[in-house]
Parts: structure tokens; C-alpha cells; sequence
């Protein structure tokens, strides 16, 4: 079993400035971590959590770390801030819009479906990841980290490679490098808190 803990490392990076800010959390059991349990059993959420302040997220750790262990599975944090507001007034419209649509059984996940949709950061975080499967790939990250060293915020460790967390920076230049090719920028994807795998 490998377990990957990232708490004290990710901490200084959450933070509340006011009381409509909130950060999403979702524990999820992944395919790829057990490729012998049956479709039913991967690919699901656990269960989500809306952090809305240093102490909850501080009570919050051990049950974390309890859910991830007794399900083999991961809790991950999308690092942009949310606004309670801006998210009440997005679940008004797409429970309406599940409503016209006649999309019933929809309407009890729209809160998580929203919170994961859209951020309210001032301060864009963009997830690069990096899997580290041969050692051009350690070259490739390495590089990364000379010519846009300057826009990452955080390294943080994963169980196949790292993420960094960088200021949005100019895509049209990166994507002109070949050497990036296989390296992918995700705008608002979770990166991992706590894990248990197999």
C-alpha cells in the first residue's frame, strides 16, 4: 500500500480572505489504482467537502485521511478559490436549466457539479502535470521548470510524477515547443491532498 500525504505542504496555499471564499474537495476511488475491481466499484466519488475555513479544514484532515484509507482512495483540492455567492447564483441557473430539460434526477448532484465548474480566484492557478514513466521525462520537467520557472507557485508530488501550480503564462509560445508535447496544462484541475493505493 503507498500512501501519499500532502497537508502540510498544500496548508499556506489555502487560505480565506473573506467569508464567501471556499475550496472544494473530493475524495474519488480511480480506476487506474484497481484495475481488478469492477467498473461499479472505480471511478467514484466518495464524498465531497466544502472548506470554508482553517479550523474546518484542520478538523476536517483526520476524516479525510480516514475515508482515503478505508476506501484505497484519494482526496483531491482544486487550489483556485470559490465564492459562496457566485456559486449559489450558478446553482440557481443550472437547477433551472436541469428543471426546463426535465432532468430531475440531476438536480441533487448540481451543487457539487457547479463547485467543480467554476472558480472565483483573482489569482489564476494553472495545473501543469508531469508523469515521470522514463527519464526524458525528468528532462522535460526539469526544463520546464528553467523556462517558466518564474510563473510556479508549488511543486507538489503525485504518485506517478509532480504537479506544478504556476501563474497562467503565454500558451501560445509553450505550444510551439515540441519538447512540451506530452505535458498537459489544466486551468482548474484538482491536484491530490491525501492517497491510498493499493
Amino acid at each position: 500500500m503507498r500512501k501519499l500525504d500532502n497537508f502540510n505542504l498544500l496548508e499556506p496555499f489555502i487560505d480565506f480572505p473573506n467569508e464567501d471564499v471556499f475550496y472544494y474537495f473530493q475524495i474519488m476511488r480511480r480506476g487506474q489504482d484497481h484495475p481488478n475491481e469492477p467498473k461499479s466499484f472505480v471511478n467514484k466519488v466518495i464524498r465531497n467537502y466544502f472548506v470554508n475555513s482553517k479550523e474546518n479544514y484542520e478538523n476536517l484532515k483526520p476524516h479525510i485521511i480516514r475515508h482515503c484509507e478505508d476506501s484505497r482512495a484519494r482526496c483531491y483540492v482544486r487550489l483556485n478559490k470559490r465564492s459562496k455567492r457566485k456559486t449559489g447564483l450558478r446553482l440557481i441557473q443550472k437547477v433551472a436549466d436541469l428543471v426546463m430539460n426535465e432532468q430531475f434526477d440531476a438536480i441533487r448532484s448540481a451543487f457539487d457539479s457547479v463547485s467543480g465548474e467554476f472558480h472565483n480566484d483573482p489569482d489564476k492557478k494553472w495545473l501543469i502535470d508531469f508523469d515521470f514513466k522514463t527519464e526524458q521525462d525528468h528532462f522535460v520537467f526539469e526544463k520546464f521548470k528553467q523556462e517558466y520557472g518564474e510563473n510556479a507557485i508549488l511543486e507538489i508530488p503525485t504518485f506517478n510524477g509532480m504537479h506544478i501550480i504556476s501563474k497562467p503564462f503565454d500558451l501560445s509560445k509553450f505550444k510551439q515547443n515540441d519538447g512540451y508535447s506530452n505535458v498537459e496544462i489544466k486551468k482548474d484541475n484538482p491536484t491530490v491532498l491525501y492517497g491510498v493505493i493499493p
